[in-house]
């Protein structure tokens, strides 16, 4: 008897398992989980759709005298954005200086973000503590010590005239060299880890069959391990390069005034000229043609390495 019951107990349980997984599903996709998402959602529309759809307003606006504006829609402050050699050319420069940065952070930061995920545990602790380690202090602290360390009387400077290499102090601040290196130090954890993270979870047996199959080790890097860590390629590249282009305190502070990046003549336009519509027109300007080069190096990026990929496993 005792059996039997417990026999219909069960069969009665696994009757009840579809009922309890579809009220499950039902529970899941409700509207109790939908409600987390609003803090996130609100933080976004207040501080950051809301701005941005006021700056695109306002780009629209008519500049008149005293730093006032009507709202009188026109195009004239993008037509002047364009007509203007000077625009043209700050905002080309801004963007191969940024370029500039995102290469060398890759160039540097591959062979290091190799080690920590690839070398000695210790070694990759203290790679690791090294290139986080930056990212505890201010970016403008970190301005002022490369003012210290790049002037004329800087170490820098001393260190490459004790070495042979210059006989002569070099101008180091006040130019995009010194903009460059600046703006390296400050964004290179961002393409470190990115690409630390994709190597580490590179399966080890895949470089054994290629070694197996009879390629050597550059063979093995560049046919398994390079492809593989496009991911974190893009990623760390992306970021970089969005970061170094909108930089405006790195810049400012190295450069001294005497080197112009975009966001210093949008901030010129808003707080010395009071053009706020002219300013609001650069500034989208700016946005669009920076998200537009990221989608086109995503697209690709994705697609040749993809057809790269694919004709190595073909």
């Amino acid at each position: 008897m005792q059996r039997s019951y417990a026999a219909k107990t069960i069969l009665s349980s696994e009757a009840e398992l579809p009922q309890l997984a579809r009220r499950s599903r039902v529970r899941l996709s409700g509207q109790p989980y939908v409600w987390l998402l609003i803090p996130a959602v609100l933080v976004l529309l207040i501080f950051f759709v809301v701005p941005l759809l006021t700056m695109i307003r306002y780009s629209f606006y008519t500049h008149v005298s005293g730093g006032m504006m009507q709202p009188d829609l026109t195009l004239e402050n993008f037509q002047k954005f364009f007509q203007q050699e000077l625009y043209r050319r700050v905002l080309i420069k801004t963007l191969l200086n940024a370029l500039t940065t995102t290469l060398l952070a890759l160039l540097l930061g591959y062979p290091v973000a190799y080690v920590i995920a690839r070398g000695h545990p210790l070694v990759s602790r203290v790679l690791l503590i090294a290139v986080i380690s930056p990212l505890l202090v201010g970016i403008v602290i970190r301005s002022y010590g490369w003012m210290v360390l790049l002037n004329r009387q800087g170490l820098v400077n001393q260190a490459l005239q004790a070495l042979g290499i210059i006989a002569s102090p070099l101008r180091l601040t006040g130019n995009d060299v010194g903009v460059i290196i600046s703006l390296l130090h400050v964004f290179y954890p961002f393409m470190v880890l990115p690409l630390a993270s994709v190597l580490q979870k590179i399966e080890r047996p895949l470089e054994e069959a290629a070694m197996v199959l009879g390629a050597n080790r550059f063979q093995v890097f560049y046919r398994v391990i390079l492809p593989l860590s496009i991911p974190g390629i893009a990623a760390g590249s992306m970021l970089v390069f969005l970061l170094a282009a909108g930089s405006f305190v790195t810049p400012r502070l190295i450069g001294k005034n005497l080197t112009q990046w975009l966001l210093s003549l949008v901030e010129e336009q808003v707080l010395t000229v009071f053009n706020w519509p002219f300013g609001a027109a650069m500034a989208v300007i700016f946005i669009a043609v920076v998200l537009l080069l990221v989608v086109v190096y995503s697209r690709l990026l994705e697609s040749k390495f993809a057809f790269l990929l694919k004709g190595k496993t073909s």
